[in-house]
């Protein structure tokens, strides 16, 4: 991949989540740490995002560009992925569904599933749900990440605590051999 690719993949990355770290970045990229410090290095210098210790977060001018994005931005892969994963719920299941565009979009494809339990630490998800009859939606409370409809920190884990789903749907930000699912909102 060249560099102008690279770079423009890690902005939509950024865009995307918000803030990353470096060595998810590799992952995601399949490229060395040294290769996307540069790439940072460089998007920094043109104010696309804010280096931070480990990792980079964008610009809060263009977060609000991401902030105007609707759901005709979603990916026709991102459709599928919820579609599938969505055929993963059954009647009468308990299911954590995580936060994120994919996660809304198996909340948009389950709301016809009977008696099923639904907890969400995304307020997106939960408004999907919202009238839906069979489905009994609960939110985990906790701070909302900027930009998005995500609520993370302590408060929405210690509401998970002890709750143990019969299915748990979430979003990943890498996936990589060496340190498996990874996610940059933990």
């Amino acid at each position: 991949m060249f560099a102008v690719a690279r770079q423009q993949k890690i902005k939509e990355l950024l865009i995307k989540y918000k803030q990353m770290d470096v060595s998810t970045l590799a992952a995601t990229l399949g490229v060395t740490e040294v290769t996307v410090r540069r790439d940072l290095d460089i998007l920094e210098k043109s104010g696309l995002v804010i280096k931070t210790h480990g990792g980079a977060l964008i610009n809060e001018s263009l977060n609000e560009e991401s902030r105007e994005t609707n759901n005709s931005d979603i990916s026709p892969e991102i459709r599928e992925i919820g579609e599938v994963a969505a055929l993963l719920v059954s009647d009468r299941d308990a299911v954590f569904i995580g936060g994120g565009c994919t996660c809304q979009q198996v909340a948009a494809n389950i709301k016809n599933k009977q008696r099923v339990t639904v907890m969400t630490n995304d307020w997106s998800v939960a408004g999907e749900l919202s009238n839906s009859s069979g489905i009994v939606t609960v939110v985990t409370g906790g701070n909302i990440l900027p930009g998005t409809s995500i609520m993370t920190g302590d408060l929405a884990f210690r509401a998970l605590a002890g709750i143990h789903f019969g299915k748990v749907i979430i979003g990943v930000a890498g996936i990589s051999f060496s340190h498996g699912l990874t996610t940059n909102t933990v």
